[in-house]
C-alpha cells in the first residue's frame, strides 16, 4: 500500500510539473504573438531575408531589425563627399571601430566595413551625418568581424561642429578642427590626437578617455 501511495505522489509530481512547464510556454508564445500582432495589427509586415520591417497604412516604414542568426546582414563600401558643401559633422555610431582623420584632398571620405545595413550616409543641410537608423530590436546580430568605419577629412578645413557619439568599441579623432567639438563616449576607448577646437564638452561613460597634442578650449 506504501508503495502504491508513493507512485501516486510521484506521477502527480510529475503531471503537475508537466502542466506548470506547459502554462508558462503557452505565456510565452501568447506574449510574442501578442507583440507581434500589436506591431501589425495594421499595414505590412514584413518578415524578408534582409530586415523586418511594418509598414503602416499611412505608408510610414517603421524598422524594427535584422532576423535572427543571420550575418549576412552587413555591408562594406565607401562614398564620397564634395567638402566645399559640409560645414559641420555629425557621428552616431555603435560597436565597433571608429576613425576620423584629416587627410590631403578637398573631399571627405567615408570607408566601411562589415556594418550592418541599417547605416545611413547623408547631407542634411550642410551637416554630414553618419547614423544608425535604429539600435531596437536587433535579434541575432552575430558579426564575425567588428564593423569598421574610416573618415578622412581635409586636413584644411575647420569645422563649425564636430559631434561623435559612440558606444562601445573604439573610435580615434587624429588631426580635426572645429569651433565646437562635442563627444560622447559611452563605454570602450576614445582618443583625440592633433585635434584643435574653441569650444568642446566631453561625455565618457565606463570607457577610456584620452586627449593627445591637442588645443581643445573650454572644455568641459
Amino acid at each position: 500500500m506504501k508503495q502504491l501511495i508513493k507512485y501516486a505522489a510521484l506521477l502527480f509530481a510529475l503531471v503537475l510539473a508537466a502542466s506548470i512547464i506547459g502554462g508558462c510556454l503557452s505565456i510565452g508564445v501568447a506574449l510574442v504573438q501578442g507583440f507581434r500582432d500589436e506591431i501589425s495589427f495594421s499595414g505590412e509586415w514584413n518578415n524578408g531575408s534582409n530586415e523586418i520591417w511594418h509598414r503602416t497604412e499611412e505608408g510610414e516604414v517603421v524598422f524594427l531589425g535584422m532576423k535572427f542568426g543571420d550575418a549576412g546582414k552587413v555591408k562594406s563600401g565607401s562614398e564620397t563627399f564634395a567638402g566645399s558643401e559640409i560645414d559641420s559633422l555629425n557621428i552616431e555610431v555603435g560597436s565597433g571601430t571608429l576613425v576620423v582623420e584629416a587627410w590631403d584632398s578637398n573631399s571627405i571620405l567615408v570607408e566601411y566595413e562589415n556594418i550592418p545595413e541599417s547605416y545611413e550616409f547623408f547631407v542634411d543641410g550642410d551637416t554630414l551625418v553618419i547614423e544608425r537608423e535604429t539600435n531596437v530590436f536587433l535579434w541575432g546580430q552575430n558579426f564575425l568581424e567588428m564593423p569598421k568605419i574610416h573618415v578622412s577629412v581635409p586636413v584644411s578645413m575647420v569645422f563649425d561642429e564636430v559631434e561623435v557619439d559612440k558606444g562601445s568599441g573604439s573610435a580615434t579623432l587624429v588631426g580635426l578642427s572645429a569651433k565646437v567639438l562635442e563627444v560622447d563616449n559611452g563605454s570602450g576607448s576614445l582618443e583625440i590626437v592633433n585635434a584643435t577646437a574653441k569650444e568642446s564638452k566631453f561625455n565618457s561613460g565606463s570607457g577610456s578617455f584620452t586627449v593627445k597634442n591637442s588645443d581643445i578650449g573650454n572644455a568641459s
